[in-house]
């Protein structure tokens, strides 16, 4: 019960920091025992109900017992199941002098601005994130997290409407 609600909690938390009006926000936890290079996460995007552009930021999550600096991703963007882009961001969770750049209670977290991308209306879009790192197994991730918004002038014109 305790957990369920620190989840909710944190969830919540993640979902008002956010920087632009958020219409989607999902986590994907990792497999505690390792992330395999092959394992993949999936997050299929809600419809959008006429053409727009959003920013899409990406979130990480681990415990003291991750070992990197930083997390490297592999992140495809699919419309109508056909490969369209594909990114690669970092997600950096320590600085150069091992202190920790964003911590939480029981873990640390850390942000990546992917940038704008242009949703249509009645297309299916699909995030598939990987990680990309040195080593075939990712120890001390506990989840990604995407999180989608409307762009700052998409949320001028509505609010000057």
């Amino acid at each position: 019960m305790r957990r369920s609600f620190f989840i909710s909690l944190v969830c919540l938390f993640t979902f008002l920091s956010c920087e632009n009006l958020p219409f989607y926000t999902r986590f994907q936890p990792v497999n505690p025992e390792g992330w395999q290079r092959g394992d993949t996460l999936f997050f299929v995007l809600p419809e959008v109900v006429s053409d727009t552009v959003v920013e899409v930021e990406l979130y990480g999550r681990i415990t003291d017992a991750y070992p990197d600096k930083d997390l490297h991703l592999n992140v495809e963007l699919y419309a109508d199941s056909s490969f369209k882009k594909s990114f690669s961001p970092v997600l950096m969770f320590f600085d150069d002098n091992g202190n920790m750049l964003k911590s939480s209670v029981n873990y640390g977290e850390s942000k990546c601005h992917i940038g704008k991308m242009p949703l249509k209306k009645g297309v299916k879009y699909e995030l598939r994130v990987m990680h990309n790192m040195y080593k075939p197994i990712v120890t001390g991730a506990t989840d990604i997290g995407v999180c989608i918004g409307l762009s700052e002038r998409i949320r001028k014109k509505i609010v000057s409407d």
